[in-house]
């Protein structure tokens, strides 16, 4: 009785997740570089375009562009202040900067962890 029991239910739960599903990937994952309509705010899209836009507009600064030495770069998190997402983490956006001016800037930006962030990085760590 209790084998059957559980192969009914497991059976149940398969069948739902096969086709019991309505929302689709399209619905669950928007494309990145697309405004989704009806949103309000910084999209996905909105910020990866800056990025794109910004990167090479950094490394095109006169003092970068003449200096023989690297550029150094502290890399410090984003302050979200945003009203309609509070303490969402866009800290992805600095990442996605710090790669495309590491990809596009080749050995001409060093970057570098913020103090602070270090020092409690190594504070987890002891701990």
């Amino acid at each position: 009785m209790k084998l059957s029991a559980t192969v009914a239910v497991m059976c149940v739960g398969g069948a739902m997740l096969l086709g019991g599903c309505e929302t689709t990937h399209e619905s669950m994952r928007p494309d990145m570089d697309r405004v989704v309509q009806g949103e309000h705010g910084l999209q996905s899209a909105d910020l990866r375009q800056m990025t794109s836009r910004l990167a090479p507009d950094l490394l095109a600064i006169p003092a970068i562009v003449q200096s023989p030495y690297r550029a150094i770069v502290v890399v410090k998190g984003v302050e979200n202040k945003t009203e309609d997402m509070p303490g969402r983490n866009m800290d992805i956006y600095t990442a996605r900067l710090q790669g495309l001016l590491a990809q596009q800037g080749g050995d001409r930006i060093q970057f570098v962890d913020e103090r602070a962030h270090l020092e409690q990085l190594q504070a987890q760590e002891l701990n």
